[in-house]
């Protein structure tokens, strides 16, 4: 049954799978791997490299805080209704309802926040892209993320704020391009 805590461990299970020497012809270099999440993905990028000593890059593209949604949901339940009737639509992810999702995201609170991660994140680079017209993660999400981590010293903090929708449907190439060269300057 998908939920984002198993969302997680999934991430924890596949770095352990690449880094295990039984999957050496698989040719990954386990001392550099770099997690990169869009979305809900950046929140697992983000969540998962501060769980991992290991990981020392990680970029998040319109990261979603779900902490920030637990939140939302203790101070104004209304807010919650669209999140609610998106998720009940997510058909393809086994046992997930909105209902589930925000008694999830409740019971984790604080420790979904991606805002606390800073102690968490320190020596890392991280990478924070955020689309100015994005109406899933409010540009304002990766405002306080950018925030927190400089409030937190010690991360690599890379910014990249672009005129953006959610996806980045008019920016793709340059995204590619930003992406690899922080990969190539920050990530070595």
């Amino acid at each position: 049954m998908f939920s984002f805590s198993t969302a997680i461990e999934d991430v924890a299970s596949a770095l352990a799978f690449l880094r295990n020497p039984k999957n050496e012809n698989l040719r990954v270099d386990a001392g550099r791997i770099a997690l990169i999440g869009h979305s809900m993905g950046g929140f697992m990028a983000l969540q998962s490299g501060a769980n991992d000593g290991a990981v020392t890059c990680i970029a998040g593209l319109a990261a979603a805080n779900l902490g920030e949604l637990a939140a939302i949901a203790d101070a104004s339940p209304e807010t919650l209704e669209g999140f609610k009737h998106y998720s009940d639509q997510l058909r393809m992810l086994n046992g997930f309802s909105g209902e589930g999702a925000i008694t999830e995201l409740k019971a984790a609170g604080e420790s979904f926040d991606l805002r606390l991660l800073g102690p968490r994140l320190a020596g890392k680079s991280i990478f924070l892209i955020g689309g100015e017209r994005d109406q899933a993660v409010d540009i304002s999400v990766f405002e306080s993320l950018v925030t927190a981590y400089k409030a937190a010293g010690d991360i690599d903090i890379t910014e990249l704020q672009l005129d953006a929708d959610h996806s980045f449907s008019w920016h793709r190439i340059r995204l590619a391009g930003e992406l690899t060269g922080w990969l190539d300057q920050s990530c070595r």
